[in-house]
């Protein structure tokens, strides 16, 4: 078994223009309270056609609803998430490019004594 993680990569400016492919086909579908409203669905004929007609109508609504409502969760999600790698590659690049400190090792300067070994004794 391996103990190495996993790698990928991820392109935050791929994802970004993938959210703007995503918004625009948000942004193409129709709003599901912008078709036909009618108070008496009988007009299309007897009653069980009428029934179905408005099923239909009622779940094509829903179904709507909740796509435009996905794709807009997945366009912020998306965009959230190339934010965020931009912001992790630039803590990365920050720290590589900042020299670490000094190691401190011998006498104390203040006191003259020696480090305090791990666990607190001498």
């Amino acid at each position: 078994m391996s103990s190495e993680l996993p790698q990928f990569t991820a392109d935050p400016d791929l994802l970004d223009a993938l959210a703007d492919q995503l918004q625009k086909i948000h942004n193409g579908l129709p709003d599901p309270h912008s078709g036909p409203q009618f108070d008496n669905w009988s007009v299309v004929g007897h009653d069980e056609l009428a029934r179905k007609v408005e099923d239909f109508y009622a779940g094509w609504n829903d179904g709507l609803a909740r796509i435009r409502g996905a794709a807009a969760a997945a366009v912020n999600h998306l965009r959230q998430s190339a934010a965020n790698y931009r912001t992790a590659d630039s803590s990365v690049a920050q720290c590589i490019s900042v020299p670490p400190p000094p190691p401190i090792a011998g006498p104390s300067v203040n006191t003259g004594q020696e480090p305090v070994p791990h666990g607190g004794r001498r």
